[in-house]
């Protein structure tokens, strides 16, 4: 199995576990954090920051279980997506969304 895109997956023996699928995204979901912790700007507000920092560690300790899918169902990401931030760390936010509602539809 390779990854070809975010969730598209080559099958080469035809025989895929579902735990190998999640374990690929999962290196995937990690890098989608730490581009966004890399791209808070000093500039945020304290409580701004925080919410940030606890939503990641909310995601990052989900990736550490085996129900990614229903656990992720349950973290709200609104809160991080209305702050206010640079442009990378925008763009950094709207692309860890996309891949965990790519994850959990």
């Amino acid at each position: 199995m390779s990854m070809v895109g975010i969730n598209q997956i080559i099958i080469a023996n035809g025989d895929v576990k579902a735990k190998q699928y999640v374990d690929c995204n999962t290196e995937i979901l990690k890098e989608l954090i730490e581009n966004v912790q890399k791209n808070i700007s000093s500039e945020m507000s304290y409580n701004d920051i925080q919410e940030v920092k606890d939503k990641l560690n909310e995601i990052k300790d989900v990736t550490q279980s085996n129900n990614i899918k229903e656990k992720l169902k349950k973290i709200s990401l609104n809160s991080i997506k209305a702050i206010k931030g640079t442009a990378e760390f925008s763009a950094a936010v709207v692309a860890l969304i996309e891949f965990i509602k790519n994850i959990i539809k």
